[in-house]
């Protein structure tokens, strides 16, 4: 004989009564525990559902990935806008891109959820969330719902595209599936465009080919400060001359500094170097620069005038062999 659940010999009555009791979530966890609880309390926890515990209830449901209740609520009777949370409110389509749940994103969009919603002041994006944690699924999902690639992340002055944000953390496939599905290699944000970006945070050698194959100048003036120490000159610059890592005079810098060596190059500046040379930057504007700023480069490097023109000439000598390398 099957054997009975003991819930089955309470009248309707009682269990009702003891349903008042309970939250919501042990309500709902209680009348999945058999069949003839889900029938007489799945109306009461309907009954209870007011619109705004659907919304919350959503949030919740695409934080913690249950699909299952995601689909519930987005479907009749409760058909919950997925968009309906605010101006600059964190939505379930932002939740569901951290959680890394590609299911309950698919829900979310498919039922209306904007693509482009934005969480808080610095008006933060799905895209921005999904290119931050690497995840190349999401990141392809999003933008085949519409999001917008090159919408700016933070500070209008300081802000990233999720190209930008790409670039700073040095993934390359992440940086490859954006440029393929149309990012901007010019927007700009506080290093430059990405490759600026790229060269200033340190990226790979094939993360700035990557950038330069698909279109980016690498003759560009961008940004080259460090606002945490100091005031230094040039405050903008080619990236050829970023590259070659020049003293940087600083108006706080101690004056008596050990002379700086700029030769031999070492094997990643001079990789570097050449691959701009390669792509068209200009050793022209690199000397221009250096000839505006001569006097204090100098005496940040400890040599005289002449010596350290002759040692930057050198630098781009050595760069300009090692082109013939570079494929």
């Amino acid at each position: 004989m099957p054997t009975l659940n003991p819930f089955d010999e309470l009248p309707t009555e009682l269990v009702l009564q003891i349903s008042l009791f309970l939250p919501l979530s042990s309500l709902n966890v209680l009348l999945l525990t058999c069949t003839r609880l889900h029938e007489i309390l799945q109306p009461e926890l309907e009954s209870r559902l007011t619109s705004d515990l659907a919304r919350d209830l959503l949030l919740w449901a695409s934080e913690e990935s249950k699909p299952h209740i995601v689909a519930k609520l987005l479907s009749p009777p409760h058909s919950v806008n997925p968009s309906d949370y605010g101006f600059n409110k964190e939505k379930p389509i932002h939740v569901a891109t951290e959680a890394g749940s590609l299911e309950i994103a698919a829900l979310l969009l498919k039922a209306g959820a904007d693509p482009g919603a934005t969480w808080d002041l610095m008006e933060k994006q799905p895209l921005h969330v999904a290119t931050s944690q690497r995840d190349v699924a999401m990141i392809s999902l999003l933008l085949d719902y519409g999001a917008p690639i090159d919408h700016k992340y933070g500070a209008h002055v300081f802000g990233q595209t999720a190209l930008h944000l790409a670039c700073t953390d040095r993934h390359i496939e992440t940086v490859e599936l954006l440029i393929s599905r149309g990012a901007s290699l010019s927007v700009e944000a506080d290093k430059g465009p990405a490759l600026g970006i790229a060269l200033q945070v340190g990226g790979s050698i094939d993360l700035m080919r990557c950038l330069l194959r698909a279109g980016a100048k690498a003759e560009v003036i961008v940004p080259y400060q460090r606002l945490s120490r100091g005031h230094f000159v040039p405050n903008h610059a080619s990236l050829l001359y970023i590259a070659m890592n020049l003293p940087r005079p600083d108006i706080y810098a101690p004056k008596d500094v050990p002379p700086w060596r700029g030769l031999p190059l070492d094997e990643r500046r001079k990789q570097t170097m050449a691959l701009l040379l390669a792509y068209g930057a200009s050793r022209d504007t690199v000397l221009a620069t250096v000839s505006r700023y001569l006097d204090a480069l100098a005496k940040a490097a400890g040599h005289t005038e002449p010596d350290f023109l002759e040692m930057v000439e050198g630098m781009l000598a050595e760069a300009e062999q090692w082109m013939p390398n570079i494929s």
